[in-house]
């Protein structure tokens, strides 16, 4: 189970079996390259025992700059990269025959500097603001402000970009920062609560519940040694 993690990747599975991700109610099958969005719900997958995947992180504007759509697009969804662009079968290929992590990177990393030209748009405030730590507490009305965007303005382009409004972004912001605070084991559920700006403990575990599908306290105890992922 890999409950939401606010991030963009860009992931080759090098399985030999076939297996399938559910998010929600959609049962998706899990492709040779594929795309996955800010996810608003669990993924669960069902591995085989050997398995192994080759993944990317990106910030949405990137997403945008390198596919022509927008990261929002791909929330909650794993979509089959080759349907984009064929050269993706080919890449594919590529890193599966690469002789250990370093080349593989290398191989991605000269396939980006192609396809973009070596330019990287620069990140803007909303950028940031994704990217970074829920360092303050805001409301609709002072990111809007935050980020020089009026709040119809605003939701419209976070929804581009994760598929969420405005509240639902300042949320989902709260979410990922208890769940990074959880990796410290000397924070109790009451410290993490009020450190991550929700206004009491029902409101944590409400929203927590809401995007993770267990409390907080359940994730506490089943969490593994990755961020965000628990076994069983």
């Amino acid at each position: 189970m890999i409950v939401p993690s606010g991030t963009v990747e860009i992931i080759f599975n090098f399985s030999e079996n076939l297996f399938t991700a559910e998010i929600g109610s959609q049962s998706l099958p899990v492709k040779k390259s594929f795309i996955n969005g800010f996810n608003t719900n669990p993924i669960f997958l069902k591995v085989p025992r050997h398995h192994s995947f080759f993944g990317v992180r990106f910030h949405p504007f990137v997403i945008r700059h390198l596919f022509r759509f927008n990261a929002g697009e791909f929330a909650n969804r794993t979509i089959d990269l080759a349907l984009i662009d064929p050269f993706f079968n080919t890449l594919w290929h590529h890193l599966y025959e690469a002789k250990d992590f370093a080349q593989r990177v290398f191989i991605f990393r000269t396939w980006l500097l192609k396809k973009t030209n070596g330019i990287i748009p620069q990140e803007n405030p909303i950028d940031l603001f994704l990217n970074h730590d829920a360092e303050k507490k805001h409301s609709v009305a002072t990111l809007s402000k935050m980020l020089y965007s009026s709040p119809r303005q605003l939701s419209r382009k976070f929804y581009q970009l994760t598929g969420m409004n405005t509240l639902h972004v300042i949320q989902y912001k709260n979410y990922l920062k208890s769940l990074g605070l959880m990796e410290n084991p000397n924070l109790s559920l009451t410290e993490i609560c009020y450190s991550c700006h929700f206004s009491d403990q029902s409101h944590f575990i409400k929203v927590f519940k809401d995007l993770a599908g267990i409390t907080p306290g359940e994730y506490k105890k089943q969490k593994s040694f990755l961020k965000g992922h628990i076994f069983q």
